[in-house]
């Protein structure tokens, strides 16, 4: 997943310079404050949050992609969690505490914004985040001792969020300043070693900025024309690429006795299905109008069900050659298919990562935003057959495990 987070960040540069070829691009600075929270699931009795205000800085990147689309990248650093109280249970803690968990990340939001039009423009915004954990501190106290250091060992690298917010800007002249207010849903599950609950973050973001270097204004075609284009008939040519980010329910069986709704040693059914977060990254070359061949990598995280352990912290990713044929070419549906190989990674300290086949099917639709740019909604099956060597004991053989994932994604497709 380290990797996905480096590639996409690599992918967002690229989707900038290729839609600035035709576009006005902003760059500017922004700052704020981030009431941030954490939410457990299930909630654990005398266990509570409460909302923390951290700081929030960074850089924003404005493509303007129509007279009132935009695509706005913002590489920022982001203060995120939670306040806490633990009350007495008279076994583990016999006195109540109080503190907070301070996590520190560098997150990258990707978002489209619709404006309005005038000397005032009010807008809305919504899009994907990623955030890599930089560093994590808690900080305890009860009535006879303090503590506070470092946790990031209880918190995983990587966090997915979905963000929305509102708006308004005042442009003047070659600048432009904007307040805005942004709410950001946590996706995933970031506490480590966490089996039958999920930690997420979330936050409210208030803030202000200004965009003040302008480039990439292509002075010569008209608005009307470049409002026009994405409605023309699709064309794509040469290399491709695209990235997003969905929700899946996931499924994992285990094949012992030929049926493991009970697990291995397990004193009830475990549920079959499971919902998590997932995002994906392509690439590849156009063999023709209908016809396009790449590489897929995509990845699902969330509590692993119906193994042999019991439910586990997971991710199910796949990495397959994929074939996409558009059936009429100058429209933007298409179907897929690929193989390749899967994964089975457990999150756990000790854990361990298991490979095997990976098949894969789906369908979807190119919605052109400008020239080259599309949103391409889709709705994706893959599946996964690894051998999980982590199981094997004195007691327990190595266990074929089959998973398969069925999402719907909303991502950025550059042809």
């Amino acid at each position: 997943m380290i990797k996905l987070v480096t590639l996409s960040l690599v992918a967002v540069p690229v989707l900038t310079l290729a839609t600035s070829a035709s576009a006005e691009t902003r760059i500017g600075l922004l700052g704020g404050v981030n009431v941030a929270g954490l939410r457990l699931t299930p909630a654990e009795s005398g266990f509570s949050f409460s909302t923390l205000t951290r700081p929030t800085a960074g850089v924003v990147v404005d493509v303007s992609l129509n007279d009132r689309l935009s695509l706005l990248l913002e590489p920022m650093f982001l203060g995120k969690g939670s306040r806490f109280r633990i009350e007495p249970d008279g076994y583990f803690f016999k006195e109540g505490v109080t503190g907070s968990y301070r996590l520190s990340y560098l997150e990258l939001p990707v978002l489209f914004r619709v404006s309005g039009r005038g000397k005032v423009q009010p807008y809305v915004t919504a899009g994907p985040t990623v955030g890599y954990l930089l560093g994590a501190r808690i900080r305890g106290q009860s009535q006879s001792m303090e503590v506070e250091k470092d946790d990031k060992k209880d918190f995983k690298k990587l966090d997915l969020g979905l963000d929305l917010g509102a708006g308004v800007r005042f442009p003047a002249g070659s600048a432009s300043l904007f307040v805005e207010g942004r709410y950001v849903l946590g996706l995933w599950n970031v506490g480590q070693d966490i089996y039958d609950s999920k930690l997420r973050t979330r936050g409210f973001r208030a803030g202000a900025g200004v965009t003040f270097f302008s480039l990439g204004r292509r002075r010569d075609e008209p608005a009307s024309t470049a409002a026009a284009s994405p409605r023309r008939a699709q064309e794509r040519h040469g290399l491709w690429f695209g990235f997003g980010m969905g929700h899946g329910a996931a499924a994992t069986t285990c094949p012992l006795t030929g049926d493991c709704s009970q697990g291995n040693g397990q004193s009830g059914p475990l549920a079959s299905r499971e919902g998590g977060a997932t995002a994906y990254l392509k690439l590849g070359g156009t063999l023709g109008s209908r016809l396009l061949l790449g590489a897929e990598l995509t990845a699902w995280s969330g509590l692993a069900v119906a193994i042999p352990s019991g439910r586990r912290d997971a991710t199910l990713a796949n990495l397959l050659a994929t074939a996409y044929l558009y059936p009429v070419p100058s429209a933007g549906f298409f179907l897929k298919g690929g193989v390749g190989v899967s994964s089975y990674a457990r999150h756990e300290r000790s854990g361990s990562t298991s490979l095997g086949l990976g098949l894969g099917t789906g369908i979807g639709y190119d919605v052109r935003i400008a020239r080259n740019v599309s949103l391409t909604p889709g709705v994706n099956f893959v599946r996964g057959f690894v051998r999980d060597k982590s199981t094997a004991g004195p007691f327990t053989p190595e266990v074929d495990l089959k998973h398969n994932v069925l999402d719907i994604t909303l991502g950025v497709t550059v042809h």
